[in-house]
């Protein structure tokens, strides 16, 4: 974009034309409200419309049995409650609905002065588009509504704190991958040589000595990496699901940080490893020994051989796991006393599963199980508490996992973390590890907004408001590493987290600053001396956990898309209460930073923002005005702001 040149967004394909629709609905008050959540479902929806569009009529299309129905909508007043809370040139039209399937799907047609349009969650288009963009409808039982309000904090226990020295692993204790097991101090640096092995004696109660420090800084909801009972560092090599590893503090020290994190109102999510476990779970063993033994068919052996079988990629300590056994999933998750199970209960009663590798689980060659596993995953933890929350981890295509009846969320590194990356820094994942498939150009904005737009309205929004977005985590490098060592790139990432669509997800140490390259390099100890923090960073993290508390737009409202340029990003939140507005704008040359940045002008006539609407600058404190649809939000070089309305407030 040049400078100087107002920031309107071209209507030239579906897609990339959703910065610049005079057209609007979302699956969030107050274009939908829903009558009753159960079966049937009663739904009122509403569409914004600009008034010089000329629509004749609009339909809501559905086909809930496969056959189309289309439902008039007429036109209305503004919501109740938001009469003079938007631009005066537009319409409101509404529909009232009935759903009778567990998800309902819909879309718009427009017949208009300029044609007749198709619009869904993908954009507006004069071809028929195909359902799968469709607006949706979950009519099954929601995700947990606390996960919307949640601030997610992951840490990697061995590297977080030591509460307890006697619970160290000593040199050589353990064998991992053929490597005895090394020892080092907190404040030296990582071993790559040493893999797997090298333990620094962090522990479950040295978590719960820093719980004080989570909470200065605004987090409410805690993310473990696995801690059963495993030889490694990262333990998941499960040996025994139903033990806490005696190096992390076992049972007891669970109970402890448990009952330390519900005093304090904080969430407390562990990860399970539904997968494969370790070449020295008991299980495993007892198959290994005995192939006539109920656990033999827990995994999958070749021609016989105890020492031939399937193992995740490769890797000959992590046997996976063979879901065709009715035995397994009863030991897993389905069972009375499954491990699954056993830890959602008293005294431990955790908040939620975040499950390994989700994309691969119970898919081995011709056996393709992996749905049918995760809907009855579901089934068995909502039977024990309907309000925990149950994320996979999915590098890829998620989209099929979240349609209410599987999982809740899932790490979003495909529809937010890695297209960020590659926008902002300008390389992927691939090219960062050097691998020739991988990436180093700088991902286009109509690309980014196409990715993240392309995952989000494939989801029902209730799903889209839990995922779990992150910037970096302990199978990634480090944010700041990825960033090149700009910090300024970091908190313009760290504004767009905040702000998007989804609970935020700080991997521990990146609001401080911790560089890292990939694992091992990537989890390194927690640094406690604040001498070597960048307090800047970690500041302007807790100012935006802040907003995020403050403002029901960032939890719980939805996104419109306001514009999009070379360089730039912006999008509106919108719920009860102040919007925000959201405004990024990326480097691709590493630039200094200017402590009085300029202002371009952003066109908001899309998201029929009022003439004389003020708004002030959370980060800048730099109040301004909508002057002939027109806001000056947009920082002219590399940096975020994030935009509050003052008129609402």
């Amino acid at each position: 974009m040049e400078r100087g040149k107002t920031f309107i967004r071209k209507v030239d394909s579906p897609l990339t034309s959703l910065c610049a629709l005079p057209i609007y609905h979302a699956g969030t008050w107050p274009y939908r409200e829903r009558a009753r959540h159960s079966l049937p479902m009663r739904l009122k929806v509403r569409l914004r419309v600009q008034s010089a569009w000329g629509v004749r009529s609009i339909w809501v299309r559905s086909a809930p049995e496969g056959e189309e129905i289309l439902t008039e909508a007429v036109p209305s007043a503004p919501p109740p409650g938001e009469e003079g809370v938007y631009a005066p040139d537009w319409e409101w039209w509404e529909a009232n609905l009935e759903a009778q399937v567990p998800q309902f799907t819909y879309r718009f047609l427009i017949v208009s002065a300029k044609g007749t349009y198709h619009y869904n969650a993908w954009g507006l288009s004069e071809a028929t588009p195909l359902d799968l963009g469709d607006f949706k409808v979950n009519g099954r039982e929601n995700p947990p509504l606390w996960v919307q309000d949640a601030i997610f904090y992951q840490i990697f226990p061995d590297r977080f704190w030591m509460g307890n020295p006697s619970h160290r692993v000593r040199p050589g204790e353990v064998v991992v991958k053929d490597k005895p097991a090394q020892v080092a101090e907190w404040d030296e640096p990582v071993d790559p040589q040493a893999g797997n092995a090298l333990f620094y004696g962090g522990d479950l109660e040295g978590v719960v000595e820093k719980l004080p420090y989570l909470e200065e800084l605004g987090i409410d909801a805690i993310y473990l990496n696995p801690i059963f009972l495993s030889p490694s560092n990262h333990k998941y090599d499960v040996a025994d699901y139903f033990k806490v590893d005696p190096h992390l503090g076992g049972e007891e020290a669970l109970i402890s940080l448990r009952q330390a994190t519900q005093k304090r109102g904080m969430r407390l999510i562990l990860d399970f490893v539904p997968n494969h476990c370790g070449d020295h779970n008991r299980w495993f063993l007892k198959a290994q020994s005995d192939p006539h033994s109920i656990e033999y068919t827990y995994f999958t052996f070749y021609n016989g051989d105890p020492h031939q079988y399937e193992m995740w990629l490769g890797v000959s300590t992590l046997p996976r796991l063979n879901y065709t056994s009715s035995a397994l999933r009863e030991v897993i998750y389905r069972g009375p006393q499954a491990a699954m199970r056993h830890w959602l209960r008293p005294p431990y009663s955790i908040d939620g599963w975040r499950l390994d590798v989700a994309n691969m689980l119970a898919r081995q060659k011709e056996s393709q199980l992996g749905h049918e596993i995760g809907r009855e995953m579901r089934q068995a933890v909502k039977e024990e508490n309907p309000q925990a929350w149950l994320v996979g981890e999915h590098f890829y295509d998620y989209t099929p996992y979240q349609q209410g009846d599987e999982f809740d969320a899932a790490m979003n590194y495909r529809g937010f973390c890695m297209p960020l990356w590659q926008w902002m820094a300008g390389w992927d994942l691939r090219a960062f590890k050097g691998e020739r498939a991988g990436s180093n150009n700088y991902l286009s904005t109509e690309a980014l907004l196409e990715q993240l737009q392309t995952f989000r309205g494939a989801l029902p929004e209730e799903v889209a408001l839990n995922m779990l977005n992150l910037l970096s985590s302990h199978d990634t490098p480090r944010l700041l590493t990825i960033c090149r060592g700009q910090v300024e790139r970091v908190r313009a990432l760290m504004v767009f987290l905040f702000g998007y669509q989804g609970a935020p997800c700080i991997y521990y140490g990146e609001e401080i600053g911790l560089e890292g390259g990939a694992d091992p390099l990537n989890r390194g100890t927690m640094d406690w001396n604040r001498d070597h923090w960048n307090l800047e960073l970690w500041d302007l993290v807790r100012q935006l956990i802040e907003q995020r508390r403050r403002l029901p737009a960032l939890r719980r409202g939805c996104l419109q898309w306001l514009g999009a340029s070379r360089d730039s990003l912006a999008f509106l939140r919108q719920e009860s209460g102040p919007r925000v507005l959201v405004a990024v704008t990326r480097a691709q040359t590493d630039e200094p930073r200017r402590e009085e940045p300029a202002w371009l002008p952003l066109e908001v006539r899309a998201g029929a923002l009022p003439e004389g609407s003020r708004w002030l600058g959370v980060l800048s404190k730099k109040e301004i005005k909508v002057r002939e649809g027109r806001l000056e939000a947009l920082p002219g070089s590399l940096g975020a702001e994030m935009w509050v309305e003052i008129t609402k407030m």
